[in-house]
């Protein structure tokens, strides 16, 4: 099974049912709007968990791995991280 991931989800995990064994992806959308996220954020507390947030998602994907059906480019979940 493969799934991308919403934004939402990359920002807080918890709750979130994925099957174990899913094949994640996530789109240069989620990481833009994760970068647009540490732009907004209202102190200086709230920027710096942004900033690792987005570092350590950037880690964790292969950079643009394929695309989707409709095109949109994605990055695939590196099985080392």
């Amino acid at each position: 099974m493969r799934a991308l991931l919403d934004t939402s989800v990359v920002i807080d995990p918890v709750g979130a049912d994925i099957p174990a064994g899913t094949r994640l992806a996530i789109s240069k959308v989620t990481v833009a709007e994760l970068g647009m996220g540490i732009m907004h954020a209202v102190d200086d507390q709230e920027r710096v968990k942004r900033t690792i947030n987005l570092q350590r998602t950037r880690a964790a994907f292969v950079h643009v791995a394929g695309r989707t059906e409709h095109g949109l480019e994605v990055a695939i979940l590196d099985e080392a991280c």
